[in-house]
């Protein structure tokens, strides 16, 4: 229930604060007399608005709702105040609150609310009926003289909303969808102090119901749920309502929606700095860019270098990195000009199109890295690993935690190709992992430290190690080729009961009993002569039927495949 009621008089002293033409302060409790310029606002002097009127004071509905939480406690809800001087966002609420049939001191609130609030819960309340008021207070201080009340008594409340849920959504926007639905009702929360969870999944995701992906204002019937980066994506959608006892409702009516499509690039300087730090590298540097969906710590700035003005490549940025406002160029060439362009680049892949340029020169460096080489190895056969260390090279211009270490591979002692590194190590890092070896092969690697500016020391330490035959790579392919093929090894009514196709051939195998010759495994793990799957490749004609492949496919195994498959068994029939 509400009702309009008079503020009773209240007797005090009120101290004004004085400004003046010039702005300086003072207080009083005499009348006040405003300088030239400034006009009398409530008890303070401000300067005058358009044809000498002091702006005025928010304009304000008061409590929309209250709604009980306990027997101690009471929630109050309200529309934004408005004010030509303060947004919404910066509107701040007086809260008052006194027994039922006891004037309220409208001197007095309990609280005052953080700026853009919309609600707030009054506790540790013991009378049976309380008078609710709110008053918006704008950032001069200015507070509306509404006298709404809403009159309430504290109670429990254990029942959920009635919410019939989501009704509808649709793309609202770059980057945003907004979702709609009718009032929910409540036995003792007003519509208008119900409260809604919106919860966002992906279509092949669930909802987490515990985390809301965003909660509205009190009363709201739509939400708009912005920040959506993947406008490709089609989102699920759940609304419940919530009352001020925070009993929610339990609907799992949902819709889906895609977010407005990004087509806006983000608004953006350009390099602000470009310094040569060494001899291959320069620092950049850039103000935030911003953008209409993506937040700055999720831009992209992708950095383009050119040696002669406008030379740029713009499908081939030097270096990207997220969020930052500089970074390091490096590996570019000593003693030379560089021009640099800086883009920022949004999640949606919108670029600006700036062409600010910055200079700088790289310095001379014509001296490359002190390296000993490789000091240790380790290699997995099996897994076609190699694990390179080395201890720390030096450099004249390069520091040595940004000393790269390139590994070059080769297929005999002192073949290495120098001109395309195998692999390359992290800035500073003292070894390299390098995987997917070629199997069943000797390979050869040498370790060189590169600087800055580009430059290799010339060392020839070298390791090697020699690959095993790679059932992935090379049995599997073997077989699915002659004999995972229609009418023979392959899933529905194999040939023998043996599928060979990927995904199936190994369990299929290893340790497995022939159909043809029970007494004989499959594959022996490194015995072929009483592997049932060599003699049945290796033999015409073998044990029991035909060779495979068999002659209806039309496929002969050549001896080297056949070797290949005698190998890997004997080298353990592992599943590499």
């Amino acid at each position: 229930m509400s009702r309009a009621r008079l503020p009773a008089a209240v007797a005090s002293v009120v101290v004004l604060s004085v400004v003046s033409a010039s702005g300086a302060a003072c207080s009083s409790t005499e009348a006040v007399t405003c300088g030239q310029g400034t006009v009398l606002a409530g008890e303070t002097c401000v300067a005058a608005g358009d044809g000498g009127v002091a702006p005025s004071s928010p304009t304000f509905a008061g409590a929309a709702a209250v709604a009980p939480v306990s027997l101690t406690s009471l929630f109050v809800a309200w529309d934004d105040a408005k004010s030509p001087t303060t947004a919404a966002e910066r509107m701040r609420y007086a809260v008052f609150i006194g027994p039922t049939g006891t004037p309220l001191d409208y001197a007095k609130p309990v609280a005052t609310t953080e700026p853009g609030a919309s609600s707030f819960y009054l506790k540790q309340l013991t009378a049976r009926s309380y008078d609710v008021a709110v008053r918006a207070i704008d950032e001069a201080g200015r507070s509306d003289q509404n006298v709404v009340i809403k009159s309430l008594a504290p109670a429990v409340d254990a029942t959920p909303p009635v919410f019939a849920g989501l009704s509808g959504a649709e793309p609202t926007g770059p980057g945003a969808l907004t979702a709609r639905w009718a009032p929910a009702q409540d036995d003792l929360t007003p519509t208008g102090a119900l409260v809604y969870y919106v919860y966002l999944a992906s279509p092949e995701g669930t909802f987490d119901f515990t985390l809301p992906t965003l909660v509205t204002r009190p009363g709201a019937t739509s939400a708009v749920v912005a920040g959506l980066f993947d406008t490709e994506r089609l989102f699920r959608i759940v609304v419940r309502a919530r009352d001020a006892s925070e009993n929610v409702d339990t609907n799992l009516v949902s819709t889906g929606s895609r977010a407005g499509a990004d087509v806006a690039p983000p608004r953006f300087n350009g390099c602000k700095t470009a310094v040569a730090e060494t001899a291959g590298s320069a620092v950049l540097s850039w103000d935030p860019a911003t953008d209409d969906t993506t937040p700055g710590e999720a831009l992209r700035y992708d950095i383009y270098g050119a040696t002669s003005e406008g030379g740029f490549d713009f499908s081939k940025p030097l270096l990207t990195t997220t969020g930052r406002l500089s970074s390091t160029v490096t590996g570019i060439a000593s003693n030379t000009t560089w021009h640099f362009v800086c883009r920022a680049r949004d999640f949606s892949g919108n670029s600006d199109t700036n062409v600010n340029e910055r200079v700088t020169r790289t310095l001379t460096d014509s001296t490359p890295p002190t390296f000993g080489g490789l000091t240790a190895s380790t290699f997995d056969a099996v897994a076609r690993t190699v694990l390179l260390s080395w201890a720390p090279g030096a450099d004249d211009k390069t520091p040595a935690d940004q000393l790269v270490y390139d590994v070059f591979e080769g297929t005999a002692s002192g073949g290495e190709v120098f001109a395309t590194p195998r692999a390359s190590s992290a800035p500073g890092a003292l070894n390299v992992l390098v995987t997917d070896l070629e199997p069943d092969t000797k390979l050869f690697w040498v370790v060189r430290a590169r600087d800055q500016a580009g430059s290799h020391d010339a060392n020839t330490v070298e390791t090697s190690g020699t690959t095993r035959v790679s059932f992935s790579r090379q049995v599997q392919t073997i077989l699915t080729h002659d004999c995972a093929v229609s009418g023979c090894h392959v899933p529905g009514s194999p040939a023998a009961g043996l599928i060979l196709a990927q995904g199936f051939t190994f369990d299929a195998l290893l340790n497995v009993p022939s159909t043809e010759r029970p007494m004989t495994p499959r594959v022996t793990p490194g015995d072929p002569t009483t592997s049932y799957l060599w003699q049945k490749v290796s033999m015409n004609p073998p044990p029991a039927g035909w060779q495979m492949p068999a002659p209806a496919t039309g496929s002969v195994m050549p001896a080297s495949e056949q070797d290949l498959i005698r190998r890997w068994i004997l080298q353990g029939a592992a599943r590499n």
